[in-house]
């Protein structure tokens, strides 16, 4: 096998490794904290949709697109709405607590002992 032949294969592994690891992340995950509710879904397609709720209606929304590097959710905003929103969600860690998938925030990691900072992904 030549180089550049060894180069396309390890590049579509690696493609499908990324495709397999991204489809097991994705999923719609929720804090729920008093009358404040974060919903996170990571879409299969590589599309994220976010919305920040609280008891008297929408906080804010976001949209675009994600994918995963490591342990980290890396997300893009094309669109995003209301104050807590904007800004809010770039970067969010892979945790598991309590034997369920989980998302935290970068900003939020001197927390990580808090449950309360957790995005947790629903059955």
């Amino acid at each position: 096998m030549n180089r550049f032949s060894t180069a396309l294969l390890i590049g579509a592994l690696g493609i499908a490794n990324v495709q397999a690891n991204e489809s097991a992340v994705a999923g719609v995950y929720r804090n729920e904290v008093g009358i404040n509710v974060l919903t996170v879904t990571l879409l299969p397609n590589g599309n994220y949709l976010a919305r920040w709720d609280a008891d008297m209606g929408s906080n804010g929304t976001a949209s675009g697109s994600w994918q995963v590097a490591g342990d980290e959710v890396r997300l893009t905003p094309k669109k995003e709405e209301g104050r807590p929103m904007t800004g809010y969600l770039r970067i969010l860690f892979l945790r598991e607590l309590d034997g369920r998938k989980a998302l935290l925030r970068k900003e939020d990691v001197e927390n990580a002992k808090n449950p309360f900072f957790y995005l947790y992904r629903r059955k």
